[in-house]
């Protein structure tokens, strides 16, 4: 947890951990769990980071069955090895983002309002989906700034 003031300006690691039990956090625990899982809903989002390494939308295109899934397989392998840390920003008026400087690099900004809008609603509600879509859409966003700031800052030689 975090303040705009303390990350934006004076670029500060938050000191203050989420707790393991709160759900946003078992959210985005089930969500890592789900995305570095081949097979799922979210392959397309796997996909989509191996573009941004590869600065290629069309990679499929140029490799067989077992390229695709070995590529895949190394993705998701580093996203679940490394993955980015989440913060929640209190006075932060949007979804999320993901501040590039070499503190924070490794960290993507969720929105506290979102977080506890999400909180607050029912589980079986629209809302509570609707928000989760949000959340979820937010965080995959950060990721690709995370995984380009891994790839133009970090990584040069990443391969895959």
């Amino acid at each position: 947890m975090s303040t705009y003031n303390a990350v934006y300006h004076q670029r500060l690691v938050p000191s203050i951990h989420l707790s393991h039990a709160h759900p946003f956090h078992k959210l985005w625990r089930k969500h890592l769990s789900d995305l570095t899982h081949p097979g799922g809903l979210y392959d397309a989002v796997i996909d989509s980071f191996i573009a941004i390494v590869l600065g290629n939308p069309s990679w499929k295109l140029m490799s067989n069955e077992s390229g695709i899934s070995q590529t895949q397989s190394r993705m998701r392998f580093l996203i679940s090895q490394t993955p980015p840390n989440l913060i929640v920003v209190n006075e932060f008026m949007l979804y999320g983002c993901h501040v590039r400087c070499p503190s924070l690099w490794n960290f993507i900004c969720i929105s506290k309002n979102f977080v506890k809008m999400w909180n607050d609603a029912d589980e079986s509600s629209a809302e509570r989906l609707s928000l989760t879509a949000i959340l979820l859409t937010s965080i995959h966003h950060g990721m690709g700034h995370w995984i380009q700031t891994i790839v133009s800052n970090f990584f040069n030689n990443i391969t895959f």
